[in-house]
């Protein structure tokens, strides 16, 4: 992994509609002042082993220390997320889209909040393996079976 790839640290995966997305204090991320509170776009591949995640918009960033799955996000992790949610509806925010998403940032925010695991399972790696049947080609496993 490139050393200069933008770290967020204190961070926390959340489900956002059908999206799981990551929010925390980035650094040596370009135009974003370091220890600034980002909210990713949705997260297409996450692997806590090698400590990377992988954005919708192609951004790579290295996995520091998340938040601490039983504690409350800070009040600004709230705020950034519910000024994101806002901004990427489009159209005029109205007082009910207002508060459904600052229900949903809420929800986002409090102790033990947890991303769907099917959602989650479509971010994981792909692990492979092979055994000899996968290996054969394909009129070889045919006339096997």
């Amino acid at each position: 992994m490139m050393t200069n790839t933008p770290l967020i640290d204190a961070w926390r995966l959340i489900q956002t509609e059908n999206n799981a997305v990551l929010i925390g204090r980035v650094s040596g991320r370009p135009r974003t002042p370091d220890g600034a509170i980002v909210v990713t776009s949705p997260v297409t591949q996450l692997d806590e082993g090698v400590g990377t995640a992988i954005t919708r918009s192609s951004s790579v960033y290295r996995l520091g220390t998340p938040w601490p799955a039983d504690e409350a996000l800070p009040d600004g992790y709230r705020r950034a997320l519910i000024q994101k949610m806002a901004a990427a509806g489009g159209g005029a925010l109205t007082e009910s889209r207002l508060a459904a998403i600052t229900a949903v940032a809420a929800r986002c925010c409090r102790p033990g909040a947890r991303v769907d695991e099917a959602i989650l399972a479509r971010l994981r790696p792909v692990i492979m393996s092979w055994d000899e049947v996968h290996l054969r080609t394909p009129w070889e496993t045919d006339a096997k079976n």
